[in-house]
């Protein structure tokens, strides 16, 4: 690894996120003909793995979510009332930067308080993070 600091989902360029898309797109290639494998199946299972990593992953472990929700005392982070855990969603405050299912990023929220923080309204099927504002 370079001296140069890692940088965070934020911080990344255009130029950077071109390059780092091509670079996944010639693996799942590389690895379809190498196995003769359907790039289809080779990106499923890539997915996957983006998915449920628990290093990097984008979806926080219930381990990561019972210490969130031990580290916020059963509290929703939007509206400061008591949640129980099963009735908990989990928000990430940022994405893209070292332990983001840490418990200081990864707050529990209500389910309406979560679709508020999203700008989701009810019944829709829309749900994730929020675009960027311009």
């Amino acid at each position: 690894m370079s001296d140069r600091a890692l940088r965070t989902g934020d911080e990344i360029d255009d130029s950077d996120k071109k390059e780092i898309r091509k670079a996944i797109s010639q693996s799942i290639e590389r690895v379809a003909l190498e196995r003769s494998i359907c790039r289809e199946a080779v990106a499923n299972e890539a997915f996957y793995l983006l998915q449920r990593n628990p290093a990097w992953g984008r979806n926080a472990t219930s381990a990561r979510k019972r210490a969130s929700f031990l580290r916020w005392e059963g509290n929703c982070y939007r509206c400061k009332t008591a949640l129980t855990f099963e009735e908990a969603k989990f928000h990430h405050l940022r994405r893209g930067i070292p332990d983001q299912h840490g418990p200081s990023n990864l707050v529990p929220v209500h389910d309406k308080c979560h679709d508020d923080q999203h700008g989701v309204s009810k019944g829709s099927l829309s749900k994730g993070s929020m675009k960027k504002r311009k």
